[in-house]
C-alpha cells in the first residue's frame, strides 16, 4: 500500500477460507472416515460434550454408536452432508450434529438443539406451501424473493439474503427478509474487491452461510496448527 491509500488487493491474500476458529455457539469434531477416530477438534468440546478425552477417540465414544454409524453414511451419499441426530443431554434440549465429508476426514459440526422438532406433517404442509409459492413465481427476481421469505419462516431467522455473483465479480442482493428493526441490504451492489476470490468460492462451495449471532467472539480450534493443515476442511460454523 501507499502512505495513503490502502491496497484493496491485501484481501485477495486473507486465508479467510483456514482461519482456525469457529463461531462459539457449537463445537466440532474431525474424524478419519475410514476408521471413524477423533484426530482434531474445534470450540470448547470438553464443556459441550462433558468430557476432556476426546481425541485419538472413536467417534461412537463421543457422540454415541447410532450416531456415529449415521455419520459414516454420509461418506455414501451425495452431496456428502446430512443431518446425522441429536445428541441427548440431562439439563438442555439436545445438541443436533450435522455432518459433511471434506477430503478424507469426517466433519461433525455439533450446536445446541433450538425449540421443539416440527412434526413430519407440519414439514409436509410448509413444503407444499412453499412449493405453490415457487410455482407461481415468473422471474428469477421474484423466485429469490418468495425463497427468501419461505426460508425465513422455516428457520425463524432474524434476516435471509439471496446474494449473486454478476460476471465482472461484483455482487448484489436480490432479495431480503428481515425483521421490521433491522435495515436492508436489498439492492446493494458490492464492487468484487469487497468479496475476494477465496471468499466467493467458499459461498460458491457452501451456498449456505448461517450466522446465529453477529456479535460473537470467535473461539480457536483445538489442534489449530494441525487443522490449518487441512486445506480442505470447511465448515458452515467458520468464520
Amino acid at each position: 500500500m501507499t502512505d495513503l491509500v490502502p491496497d484493496i488487493s491485501d484481501c485477495d491474500r486473507e486465508p479467510i477460507h483456514i482461519p482456525g476458529s469457529i463461531q462459539p455457539h457449537g463445537c466440532m469434531l474431525i474424524a478419519e472416515s475410514r476408521s471413524l477416530v477423533i484426530r482434531y477438534g474445534g470450540g470448547d468440546v470438553g464443556r459441550m460434550l462433558k468430557t476432556d478425552a476426546w481425541i485419538d477417540r472413536p467417534l461412537a465414544d463421543i457422540v454415541g454408536e447410532d450416531n456415529a454409524h449415521k455419520a459414516a453414511r454420509v461418506v455414501q451419499i451425495t452431496p456428502k452432508k446430512a443431518f446425522v441426530g441429536t445428541i441427548e443431554t440431562p439439563n438442555a434440549a439436545g445438541l443436533d450434529i450435522t455432518a459433511h465429508v471434506s477430503g478424507n476426514y469426517l466433519v461433525l459440526e455439533i450446536e445446541p438443539k433450538t425449540g421443539p422438532a416440527k412434526s413430519s406433517g407440519e414439514l409436509l404442509s410448509f413444503l407444499e406451501i412453499a412449493s405453490g409459492a415457487f410455482d407461481r413465481a415468473t422471474t428469477l427476481k421474484s423466485l429469490c424473493e418468495v425463497a427468501a421469505v419461505e426460508f425465513r419462516k422455516l428457520t425463524g431467522y432474524d434476516r435471509v439474503m439471496v446474494y449473486r455473483f454478476l460476471d465482472d465479480g461484483a455482487g448484489t442482493v436480490l432479495a431480503e427478509d428481515r425483521r421490521s428493526d433491522l435495515h436492508s441490504f436489498l439492492n446493494h451492489h458490492f464492487p468484487g474487491s469487497d468479496i475476494p476470490q477465496q471468499a466467493r468460492a467458499l459461498y460458491v462451495r457452501n451456498l449456505l452461510r448461517v450466522i446465529p449471532d453477529v456479535n460473537y467472539t470467535e473461539v480457536c480450534a483445538a489442534n489449530r496448527d494441525s487443522i490449518e493443515s487441512l486445506q480442505e476442511v470447511r465448515l458452515q460454523m467458520l468464520l
